[in-house]
């Protein structure tokens, strides 16, 4: 299994129907400023790109969904540093993707018959949360139909400190496909508006649709992509493409903003 990422480095990961779904301050007690090393670090740092662990879909791989992704325009993916991670299970079964995509493919979760019960999901989780914490810091999640489920909930876990919590906290989830988990056990995860900046795509022909609408619903100001394709992941217009670029300037305009505000709370602090 393969964490890839869109910047060319590959990662080591590790090897269960369908997808239904501070930067501390280096300075003297004496000192008045921060270095100038240090300052420069936090700048660069405010300006970067958006850096996104991505999910694939189910019985795929981190090599298909950054396939997958490659039809977006450049100008989206000149904001962002995606990593690929390949779920923790290699497939059970025939993939969907068999004679698009070469083998392995691998699966976050197996769920019963009517969607209620997810076997391998709390693997999944904490391996997950494992890949962020040693391989972090990352702004976000993206994430592809089951891939996608799963960034969803662990974003609004992670809102209610309930996930997450000895990792950065998440400022974008971009979800693709995805949908709420059915199981009532589950379900404390979404109510309430979840205060995270987040893009949804859902697809006029996509069996989830109406799952990913209420998914919607669980986070505040979201931007909607409706697209006229099934469940996929859709090439972008140019009007889609620009709503896009939007958000995502104004994601890394916020971060930036809050490294300076931090900035001047430690000049006020030394």
């Amino acid at each position: 299994m393969v964490a890839a990422s869109l910047c060319s480095s590959r990662l080591p990961a590790l090897s269960v129907h369908p997808d239904l779904l501070v930067f501390p301050p280096v300075c003297s007690e004496s000192s008045t400023v921060l270095p100038s090393s240090t300052m420069v670090a936090m700048e660069e740092k405010s300006r970067r790109r958006l850096r996104l662990l991505c999910l694939h879909g189910f019985r795929t791989s981190a090599s298909v969904l950054e396939k997958q992704l490659g039809k977006w325009s450049s100008s989206i993916h000149d904001l962002l540093d995606l990593t690929f991670l390949d779920a923790p299970f290699p497939a059970t079964g025939k993939s969907d993707v068999e004679g698009m995509f070469p083998p392995p493919f691998f699966e976050w979760f197996l769920s019963n018959s009517d969607y209620t019960v997810y076997n391998g999901f709390e693997e999944s989780m904490k391996y997950i949360s494992d890949y962020l914490k040693q391989h972090g810091p990352f702004d976000g999640l993206l994430g592809f139909s089951q891939g996608a489920m799963i960034a969803s909930y662990l974003t609004c876990l992670q809102k209610k400190g309930l996930a997450l919590q000895n990792i950065d906290p998440l400022r974008l989830l971009v979800v693709i496909g995805g949908a709420k988990f059915k199981s009532e056990r589950m379900a404390f995860a979404y109510p309430g508006i979840t205060q995270c900046s987040s893009i949804h795509f859902l697809g006029e022909k996509d069996f989830l649709l109406p799952y990913g609408q209420d998914l919607v619903k669980s986070f505040y100001n979201p931007l909607v992509i409706n697209h006229r394709y099934g469940h996929t992941i859709p090439r972008l217009d140019d009007e889609a493409t620009s709503q896009v670029v939007g958000h995502l300037l104004q994601v890394i305009d916020q971060i930036s903003k809050d490294f300076k505000e931090t900035v001047e709370e430690i000049h006020i602090s030394v």
